[in-house]
């Protein structure tokens, strides 16, 4: 009798059928998530290019600075050895130009952050949004998101490609 009861009171769970979204592919995925993409790559875009150059430079000054420190005196007139005071101003000069270069990528992470969170927010609530929609029209059904790196569990449906369909149809990208 007791197994019976046991069958019975597990029935409305094993109903429920599990789903899984990709949260993070399913924002990337839809036309609003690809033109804020887009927008922000273009607008720091000069800014990733000012810090590479910045690389370039260091990278340049240190290969010039071992390039001199191996040079050794020796009786041509024209070959001279990097004397200490000199090493170590052009040392100096490269680690200024080190930070400089360190300060302005995480001024830049900042204004960054300071684009995207608030754009990533807003396409995270719509999709929450969404997520409670699509449960009451589908019924007995859970949900679940998932991180890109986590496999879905065994029988689970994925459904963000489904659901930046629903999104993209929801939310139009207006042109």
């Amino acid at each position: 009798m007791i197994p019976s009861i046991a069958i019975l009171l597990l029935a409305p769970i094993a109903s429920i059928a599990q789903t899984v979204v990709d949260l993070q592919r399913a924002i990337l995925d839809t036309a609003a998530g690809k033109n804020a993409a887009a927008s922000l790559r273009a607008k720091y875009a000069p800014a990733e290019d000012d810090l590479k150059a910045r690389q370039a430079e260091i990278d340049s000054d240190r290969a010039r600075l071992d390039r001199e420190s191996r040079r050794r005196s020796a009786w041509w007139p024209w070959r001279h050895a990097l004397r200490p005071k000199q090493k170590a101003q052009m040392e100096e000069a490269i680690r200024e130009k080190i930070i400089a270069r360190k300060r302005k990528e995480a001024d830049d992470r900042a204004a960054l952050d300071r684009d995207r969170i608030p754009i990533v927010n807003e396409l995270s609530d719509r999709m929450q949004r969404l997520f409670t929609t699509y449960q009451q029209d589908h019924g007995n059904l859970t949900v679940r998101q998932i991180n890109p790196q986590e496999q879905p569990a065994a029988g689970a449906t994925d459904i963000t490609d489904e659901i930046v369909k629903l999104y993209d149809q929801t939310w139009p990208v207006k042109p």
